[in-house]
């Protein structure tokens, strides 16, 4: 209240409050830590923009150039990324006249290659929203071009022409960097008959929705497989009132301190998913429903917890293709819950984490579950690895190829553990590998660990008459099994 009555008033303190505020939430517990993001949006939206983007900046170490930036840690690089978004969405059409839009984008793309997937997800996410509030396409592939080096250049490039929202950076083929003004005649549309015209797709009000020729326009989506006709995104004039109370409806569920304003914004949530879920599903508002659905599986009241719980449940079915690419947070959420102290709230998350493996297909959920169960939540860990037990084999079935790309290093990793309650589901999953894989798995073993997974492996064959004989059946080219 004090922020957004004072508001510019803070402008000069902005520096120390928010690198503070960003600090203690991360320190702290759930309660402190719901209260400091509620902060931090108030400044967002309250004070100057000038000023909250340098302080931004500056807990990332990029205040005065991004080469100086320095590596603090992943709730940190989170928290910052989150409320530059927010100054973005602010900032409008005006994005494109700040003083430090290049400086933004800059830092924004150089998260794109970090190891946490939660940060990268929210860098995409900030692009994302950065690319769709610069109107014009020929600016945004200025922008991009005299903020970005060349490899980050076509990073970003190659990642919004995915989410159908880079059509117009394809008519650039110089260098990036250099500031090159182009010319019409190099733009070109991408709709069947169309090609080599002088027309450049327009974009639309969000990251999902392209104004283009083509009467079959493109989702975006990532995951969607070539071949699976993709479904054409409403306009707003195609979506129903209802839909106008969804960004309120949001808003209050990440922002209002009053439970019961949080609960009933859900049961709202849930009366838009009985009337309208196949127009939601092509609206581009889908995005930050979803997302505030997940977090509130997080909530600090147990009510609004569970009223989540049912609302995705119901969701969860009804939106199998939008799902897939926003599985990563929805996962992570439901990690934190399986460590609740409330058996009701531990109970239903395992039973949402069986819908959605029911459901998504599971060579969707292999990266979020491997990455989960690496860096997750330690008592959330044993769960997530069962679980990965379980997902494996199908994966390996559809796509083998992501089981040594995504299982494997996590595993490996996850054998530096020697709590009892990690090493059980690990040597575990091992076992659902060394069954998959044979000796291609053994192969791909660090050499200080194989001793380790040989362990595992015997464990499998504890009951047999002649275990040594199980293993050794297998034909090994630079193995030694131990003597004992």
């Amino acid at each position: 209240e004090l922020v957004r009555t004072v508001k510019r008033s803070l402008d000069l303190e902005l520096d120390t409050i928010i690198s503070s505020l960003i600090k203690r939430g991360t320190e702290t517990g759930s309660f402190i830590g719901v209260h400091v993001i509620e902060l931090l949006e108030a400044i967002c939206e309250s004070c100057s923009e000038n000023r909250v983007i340098p302080a931004f900046l500056g807990t990332l170490g990029a205040q005065k150039s991004v080469s100086s930036l320095t590596n603090p840690s992943p709730p940190i690089k989170l928290r910052a990324i989150i409320g530059l978004e927010k100054v973005i969405l602010r900032l409008g059409n005006k994005l494109a006249s700040c003083k430090d839009n290049e400086k933004i984008l800059s830092v924004l793309a150089s998260f794109l290659s970090e190891g946490s997937l939660e940060i990268r997800s929210a860098a995409k996410k900030a692009i994302f929203s950065a690319s769709a509030q610069i109107v014009s396409p020929i600016d945004c592939v200025r922008l991009l071009q005299r903020a970005l080096s060349e490899s980050l250049y076509m990073k970003v490039k190659s990642l919004l022409t995915k989410e159908a929202v880079g059509d117009a950076l394809s008519i650039s083929n110089s260098a990036p960097g250099k500031g090159r003004i182009l010319s019409n005649k190099r733009l070109k549309g991408n709709a069947k008959g169309n090609e080599g015209t002088p027309e450049a797709d327009s974009m639309g009000d969000s990251p999902g929705t392209v104004k283009k020729p083509s009467p079959t326009p493109k989702t975006g989506s990532p995951l969607i497989k070539k071949g699976v006709k993709a479904k054409p995104m409403l306009s707003p004039s195609e979506e129903p009132p209802e839909f106008e109370n969804i960004p309120t409806l949001t808003s209050l569920l990440t922002n209002s301190t009053n439970w019961k304003d949080r609960l009933d914004a859900i049961d709202s949530l849930i009366e838009i998913i009985d009337k309208f879920s196949d127009l939601l599903s092509k609206s581009s508002k889908f995005i930050g429903f979803f997302d505030a659905l997940s977090k509130s599986l997080n909530d600090t009241n147990v009510k609004v917890s569970i009223k989540a719980v049912s609302a995705l449940e119901k969701a969860i079915p009804l939106f199998k293709t939008n799902i897939e690419q926003n599985v990563a947070m929805l996962l992570n959420c439901l990690a934190n819950n399986l460590c609740c102290t409330n058996p009701i709230i531990k109970n239903k998350a395992d039973i949402l984490i069986d819908l959605l493996i029911d459901t998504v297909e599971n060579v969707c959920l292999i990266q979020p579950f491997a990455h989960v169960a690496l860096y997750g939540n330690t008592r959330a860990k044993p769960a997530i690895i069962m679980h990965l037990c379980d997902i494996v084999p199908e994966v390996h079935k559809a796509k083998p190829i992501l089981i040594p790309k995504h299982v494997y290093p996590a595993v490996f990793k996850l054998l530096d553990d020697t709590k009892n309650e990690i090493k059980i589901p690990v040597n575990k999953l091992i076992q659902t590998l060394y069954g998959l894989a044979g000796p291609a798995l053994l192969e791909a073993v660090p050499p200080g660990k194989i001793n380790r997974v040989l362990e595992a492996i015997k464990e499998q064959y504890s009951y047999s008459e002649n275990p040594r004989r199980e293993i050794e059946s297998v034909s090994y080219t630079h193995l030694t099994l131990p003597t004992s």
